[in-house]
């Protein structure tokens, strides 16, 4: 079956059978998965992610400031990279907003500009920028060899993408 899906893409809830997937057939997921995980590819991106197991931090305090040291800490490792840019846009789908303030903060020495108000189905970068966040999350799942759930293992040993992750952290900054 040929599926058409105009929408925005939710990698976890594809990946998970979830909300407007539930009644997707596996391959027609799979379809689009490859679909945006090749256009992904063919962007001229780079990645860099950071981190943050909440388990271990005690309060909100430790969690913010664990972030922002984190954020500092890739900034100031990249910084030349980052300063041959113009401008910096961090597009935000106003999930959290003291993540966005951590961000404004951070990046405040840069000349950025937050979005938070655009079309999440026409931006397809900010999609794979989703999915990318996601299969960082599979990544390190992997890495520290926790078990994946019964929807992220059944739809990546369908898709035998774990190999093709690799390819994908090619964009990875230094």
């Amino acid at each position: 079956m040929l599926y058409h899906y105009s929408g925005m893409i939710h990698t976890a809830e594809l990946i998970a059978n979830r909300k407007e997937y539930a009644k997707m057939e596996l391959e027609d997921r799979k379809s689009l998965f490859l679909a945006l995980f090749y256009f992904g590819l063919k962007c001229d991106i780079k990645t860099k992610s950071i981190i943050v197991n909440k388990k271990y931090l005690n309060n909100k305090s430790q969690l913010r400031n664990n972030i922002k040291q984190k954020i500092y800490n890739m900034l100031d490792n990249d910084k030349e990279y980052f300063s041959k840019f113009d401008s910096i846009i961090i597009y935000y789908d106003n999930g959290q907003e003291r993540l966005m303030n951590i961000l404004k903060e951070c990046f405040s020495i840069f000349n950025i500009k937050i979005i938070k108000d655009f079309n999440h189905v026409e931006e397809r970068l900010f999609q794979v920028a989703d999915m990318l966040c996601v299969l960082e999350k599979i990544t390190n799942l992997q890495k520290n060899k926790v078990k994946f759930n019964n929807q992220e293992k059944y739809f990546f040993k369908s898709l035998e993408l774990l190999n093709k992750i690799k390819d994908i952290n090619k964009k990875n900054l230094p």
